[in-house]
């Protein structure tokens, strides 16, 4: 079952929030972020607002910068359909995201998991 517009803008706000996050934490502004991935900042904060998606490529460069496993920014990410049931564990999420970076990021180059 492919998921609804609902769910994947939940997604997309809580990765934003992690990666804000993470941002904050390690006492880093938007321009020193948006220079290292060579993008716009603007195009940074709407990420981090979850306004727009980012791409696998991307958050997994954002990871290694920041140190710490792709798997960071799922931590804490419930997607229900509003009756408690998950539509789809974080879980496979994150394995959906590490099958489509390795079509050009070797595996063996991955974050582990902490």
């Amino acid at each position: 079952m492919p998921m609804n517009e609902t769910v994947l803008k939940k997604l997309y706000r809580h990765i934003g929030a992690r990666m804000k996050l993470r941002r904050s934490v390690l006492s880093l502004d938007q321009q020193q972020v948006a220079d290292f991935l060579d993008i716009p900042v603007s195009f940074l904060d709407k990420i981090e607002c979850g306004q727009t998606r980012i791409s696998v490529n991307l958050l997994l460069a954002y990871a290694r910068h920041t140190k710490v496993p792709v798997t960071w920014f799922f931590g804490g990410l419930s997607l229900d359909n509003g009756s408690g049931e998950p539509l789809i564990a974080a879980s496979n999420v994150i394995k959906l995201a590490v099958l489509r970076a390795a079509k050009t990021t070797s595996i063996v180059d991955l974050p582990k998991a902490a």
